[in-house]
């Protein structure tokens, strides 16, 4: 999508180009900007809510359907993660299917992306913001532009997190951590945190007690 302006022997005038969600160009000379940027926004809001036969997914590729949906939503998130967007999608997806055409991505090649993730070492946690934005991508091309009848991304593919059991001081640890506060102008901020991280039950009692609490 783009504004040229061009210079002419009568004077200037404004090219309005943008791509339609099929892949095809749109392209109309104006003779202000101001006309200029209205067309623009016109096009792009007939582009952006039409109904577009599935197979024209088939027409675009990734890298162009990309570029397309990421002005698309510019608006529904903050600029600091929408450049977190356009950097995972340049590090982790292009590589794999930025010059395919969209229609033809399938749940393979979505699983080869983030299995190519796991085996240079990233995190669950990372692998999932990863299938988070494909699996907006996909819905988009679904839901919004109508590029695709179903979505690759499925939830078999949803990477799982992995549960850690959270640490904490057993009862000499407790007892050194109090006689450590004892006196000092956070000691009952500690015996309360002390208390009140004790789970219920017998051994807490212990605890406790162990404690001389």
């Amino acid at each position: 999508m783009a504004i040229r302006k061009i210079n002419n022997k009568y004077g200037a005038s404004y090219q309005v180009r943008i791509r339609g969600a099929d892949g095809r160009y749109i392209t109309k000379v104006v003779q202000s900007r101001s006309e200029a940027e209205t067309y623009e926004t016109t096009l792009l809001n007939q582009r952006n809510h039409s109904v577009l036969p599935t197979q024209s997914g088939n027409r675009i590729t990734m890298d162009e359907y990309f570029v397309l949906w990421f002005e698309a939503v510019k608006f529904q998130a903050s600029l600091g993660w929408r450049k977190q967007q356009e950097k995972m999608y340049a590090n982790h997806i292009k590589p794999v299917i930025g010059q395919i055409k969209l229609g033809k991505v399938s749940a393979s090649l979505i699983a080869l992306i983030l299995n190519r993730m796991a085996n240079r070492g990233l995190s669950p946690a990372a692998r999932l913001h990863i299938y988070g934005l494909l699996r907006k991508l996909f819905s988009d091309a679904n839901e919004l532009f109508g590029l695709l009848s179903t979505s690759p991304v499925i939830k078999q593919l949803r990477p799982k997190l992995i549960i850690k059991e959270a640490s904490y001081l057993n009862l000499d640890q407790l007892k050194r951590l109090l006689s450590y506060a004892s006196g000092k102008p956070y000691e009952l901020a500690i015996g309360l945190g002390v208390y009140l991280g004790v789970t219920s039950g017998r051994d807490s009692s212990f605890a406790l007690a162990g404690c001389g609490l």
